[in-house]
């Protein structure tokens, strides 16, 4: 296990390029919202018409701290499931390793479930799939549409 060193700074760089970060000092990093997409529909076929649907995507965020980090995860919307709330799939993609009260890094997987948790509690994802989700009205220049070339 890598110890957290007494000396070091709040976040050490290690040489595999994860970065050690204690939950304290993790709390109190600002991080940014760097994209967030829908994944491509797999069957679209007209056998699912009706079908309650399930959305899925992916979303990243980051910090502008020395070392960066970097957060990112899938999720998903299943009505059937979980209502119309976004949830998160499985652990998230990062450079990030806890480190516990003890001072050495935690292990990974424990690492990552503890990491999702944070990032559940810490940043405002899902209301960021929501704003995503919600069609934004296309201005048309009714002069110039596609669609008078149809009529």
């Amino acid at each position: 296990m890598l110890a957290f060193g007494e000396k070091s700074l709040p976040m050490k760089l290690i040489e595999n390029g994860l970065v050690l970060v204690g939950i304290p000092e993790l709390m109190q990093v600002p991080f940014k919202h760097l994209v967030t997409s829908l994944d491509e529909d797999k069957d679209n076929s007209l056998s699912n018409c009706g079908r309650a649907a399930t959305i899925t995507g992916y979303t990243e965020w980051f910090s502008e701290t020395q070392p960066y980090l970097t957060v990112g995860w899938d999720w998903v919307i299943d009505e059937r499931a979980q209502g119309s709330a976004p949830w998160r799939l499985g652990s998230p993609r990062t450079n990030v390793n806890l480190v516990g009260n003890d001072g050495r890094a935690l292990p990974w997987e424990a690492s990552l479930e503890k990491l999702g948790q944070l990032m559940d509690a810490l940043l405002p994802w899902q209301q960021t799939v929501h704003a995503f989700e919600v069609p934004q009205p296309v201005a048309q220049n009714r002069a110039s549409s596609p669609a008078e070339n149809i009529l």
